[in-house]
């Protein structure tokens, strides 16, 4: 169960971010997402995966506050980082 619910945040994920490029809207750089999961840190990772090999935000950072992951991006430069709280 665990698995779909990261797949769809994942798509979802996709989907935003791809209709962000298209439309050339650069009003939304924030998204928050609740996970109530244990295993956050994979999700993290999973996501992380995903928006490099498909190359969909420049200079990101994903951080996790209990069962909210956000991930907030800027245009400038490719860059990664990860913050992770408990």
């Amino acid at each position: 169960m665990d698995y779909l619910a990261d797949m769809d945040i994942q798509h979802v994920l996709r989907c935003i971010i791809t209709r962000i490029h298209y439309d050339r809207d650069d009003h939304l750089h924030l998204l928050c997402f609740r996970i109530p999961t244990t295993d956050n840190d994979d999700t993290i990772k999973r996501l992380e995966k995903m928006i490099v090999a498909e190359k969909l935000l420049l200079n990101y950072r994903i951080k996790r506050v209990f069962d909210n992951i956000s991930i907030e991006w800027k245009s400038d430069y490719f860059h990664c980082s990860t913050d992770a709280y408990t």
